[in-house]
């Protein structure tokens, strides 16, 4: 197994309870970040701890979920998960690690959103060659795009 680590901050023309709510809502995941299609479980309000999602994705061209378990959620400063299993071909044996910490600004506010993943060692020229690149693409692709949204308080 290797592991691989990437951090991205993203700022807000809002409350940092505001993106809080957002950003740890599942129901809005599909909203705003492009690898997932839709999200089973708990879905309309905030995840707590101990909460349970199903997030239907699609990464690389290939079709599955990620099952992830809430592990810590502090309003409005920060949250974390980790996948209890992938069902993905290839990426099984997987397991990834998402943390949001949230600061305040004034009457704005950031986000430092990092992102921890562990794959067998068998997929290390993969992730070389696309997914480490892929995932970086996509993160940033999705804060701005969350930034937007959450600016305008979408619900």
């Amino acid at each position: 197994m290797f592991t691989r680590r990437m951090q991205h901050t993203v700022s807000f023309a809002a409350s940092r309870g505001v993106a809080f709510d957002y950003v740890t809502t599942p129901g809005s995941w599909p909203k705003w970040y492009p690898a997932t299609v839709s999200v089973e479980g708990q879905t309309s309000r905030p995840a707590e701890k101990g909460d349970r999602i199903v997030d239907r994705v699609r990464k690389l061209g290939i079709a599955g979920s990620l099952h992830w378990v809430v592990l810590d959620s502090q309003r409005p400063t920060h949250f974390s998960m980790e996948t209890t299993s992938i069902d993905m071909a290839v990426f099984r044996r997987g397991r990834m690690r998402i943390r949001y910490e949230f600061e305040a600004t004034g009457e704005t506010s950031s986000m430092v959103r990092t992102l921890e993943y562990d794959l067998p060692s068998s997929l290390w020229l993969l992730d070389r060659v696309h997914l480490h690149r892929d995932l970086r693409s996509e993160a940033t692709h999705a804060l701005g795009k969350l930034q937007v949204l959450v600016q305008r308080g979408t619900p």
